[in-house]
C-alpha cells in the first residue's frame, strides 16, 4: 500500500463534542481513530458543498422538476480523475 503524505492539524471543539465523538469510536470498536473520523466527515462535507454549488443539484424531493443531466466527474483523494 503507498502512504499518502500526512498533514497535521490542531483543532479545538466543545467539550461536548469531543466527548460525544470519543464516546461514539469507542461505541463502535473504532477508540483512538478520531483522525480518521475527522479525515472522514471533512470529505463527506466537501463533496455536499461541491455537490451544491452545481448549477442544477437539488437539495428536497419537492422540486417540481427533475434535474437536467449533468456531467459528474468524481475525483479521489489525490485529486486525480483517472485513479493514479
Amino acid at each position: 500500500m503507498i502512504m499518502k503524505p500526512l498533514a497535521r492539524w490542531t483543532l479545538v471543539v466543545t467539550g461536548d463534542l469531543n466527548r460525544r465523538v470519543r464516546l461514539y469510536l469507542a461505541s463502535v470498536g473504532r477508540k483512538g481513530d478520531l483522525s480518521r473520523f475527522v479525515e472522514e466527515a471533512v470529505e463527506s462535507r466537501l463533496l455536499e458543498l461541491q455537490l451544491k454549488s452545481l448549477p442544477n443539484y437539488r437539495t428536497s424531493a419537492n422540486d417540481k422538476e427533475p434535474a437536467p443531466a449533468a456531467p459528474v466527474v468524481i475525483l479521489d483523494k489525490t485529486g486525480s480523475t483517472d485513479g493514479q
